[in-house]
């Protein structure tokens, strides 16, 4: 696979494929595998795509930290105003993962009269 004129883009494609569809103890086997039998380059492959997966990791756990946190915000100005939120429209803003509707919220809520109005 290595050696075919598209190898690096093959091999970098199945290394993904391990990472993102295998057990944490399969990915480790496989890359004690690769660094036990492949040259360097391809070593290199195999480090560079777990390197990016690993950075769209983080990335998508920032953005889902900042998103709880306006949740939670949005739930204590709420809560320091004393309205009243219901189970329902507690549920519906801490699922909520669109940070430019959260700061909709989050403005609105220091000013609203209902929770209701807030999330409608």
């Amino acid at each position: 696979m290595w050696a075919a004129p598209n190898g690096r883009e093959a091999l970098a494609a199945l290394v993904r494929y391990v990472l993102l569809a295998q057990s944490a103890v399969v990915k480790q086997e496989l890359v004690e595998m690769f660094r036990d039998t492949v040259d360097p380059a391809a070593q290199e492959v195999v480090m560079t795509v777990g390197e990016q997966l690993i950075a769209q990791g983080r990335a998508e756990g920032q953005a889902q930290g900042r998103a709880e946190g306006r949740a939670e915000s949005i739930l204590t100005v709420l809560r320091a105003r004393g309205l009243e939120v219901s189970d329902a429209a507690r549920t519906r803003i801490l699922a909520c993962a669109d940070t430019t509707m959260l700061e909709q919220w989050l403005a609105r809520a220091v000013s609203c009269a209902s929770v209701e109005e807030l999330v409608d």
